[in-house]
């Protein structure tokens, strides 16, 4: 049985909020390292890096506008979310 790829919309054209909870749920579900795309994806489609000034600017689709947030506060916004595959 094959899983179909959920679709995620390109950086700000998402039209929910982030979800801390919808990105653990693509992490815990993967059943590979090739599965982690879809949560690649979904991060990408609300944050994309800023060189200058460092850190990353999150696209929130109920104001729609373009937030920045820090470097060194991006750990407040997404808490580490781990999975290990054994082979």
């Amino acid at each position: 049985m094959t899983t179909q790829a959920q679709v995620i919309p390109k950086f700000s054209e998402q039209k929910k909020a982030f979800s801390i909870n919808e990105l653990k749920r693509l992490i815990v579900t993967a059943k590979s390292m090739s599965d982690f795309d879809q949560a690649k994806r979904y991060l990408y489609s609300y944050f994309i890096p800023c060189a200058d000034p460092h850190g990353v600017f999150w696209w929130d689709p109920n104001s729609k506008s373009l937030k920045y947030v820090i470097d060194k506060n991006i750990g407040k916004l997404i808490r580490p979310i781990t999975k290990a595959f054994y082979t």
